[in-house]
């Protein structure tokens, strides 16, 4: 671009994007269930869609109802929001699951998968563990037996360009040497 090249701008007329929740960080938290929704995949597997919310953070979590790792899951949240096994074990459909869920706190170890593109794009996202991730908020935080180890909760692959197009992924992709310095 040459010196004599402007370009006119409102600077004025620009709105900082508001509304989106930052990302939850790695470790231990105390979070509220925001919202549970049945969904069901383009393969017709129906899942639990769980929001997890706190103090301006918030992730998803999906617990498929067709899996029985995943279902224990489920009950390991469940019982982490002191719902008593008797109401979980009584629950007879989707409705009442979601009941049991809406509005609980409990206590998570939330990990995060990190996703390396060879283009130099990346997707980051909070997840739970596969087990021992739950329990009451009523113990107290001393006596807690969640523990967060970055080693076996923060999960780093590489992945090839192809595979970003297949996965469908919104990444931050830039340009390479877009950087400053």
């Amino acid at each position: 671009m040459s010196e004599e090249t402007k370009i006119g701008i409102n600077m004025g007329e620009a709105e900082i994007p508001t509304g989106y929740p930052d990302p939850t960080p790695p470790g231990v938290h105390e979070m509220t269930i925001g919202g549970v929704e049945l969904k069901q995949t383009a393969a017709e597997s129906y899942y639990l869609s769980v929001k997890f919310v706190t103090s301006g953070s918030e992730f998803t979590e999906s617990f498929f109802l067709n899996s029985k790792v995943s279902l224990g899951r489920l009950k390991e949240l469940l019982l982490g929001c002191d719902v008593a096994e008797a109401a979980i074990n009584a629950a007879q459909n989707t409705d009442e699951l979601i009941k049991l869920l809406n509005g609980k706190q409990t206590r998570l170890i939330v990990g995060q998968n990190i996703k390396l593109f060879s283009d130099g794009g990346s997707k980051i996202y909070a997840c739970l563990p596969y087990s021992r991730f739950a329990e009451s908020i009523t113990i107290p935080k001393e006596k807690s037996a969640l523990r967060f180890n970055p080693n076996a909760h923060v999960k780093r692959k590489v992945v090839s360009h192809s595979d970003q197009a297949k996965s469908g992924a919104v990444t931050n992709a830039g340009v390479k040497d877009d950087l400053p310095f």
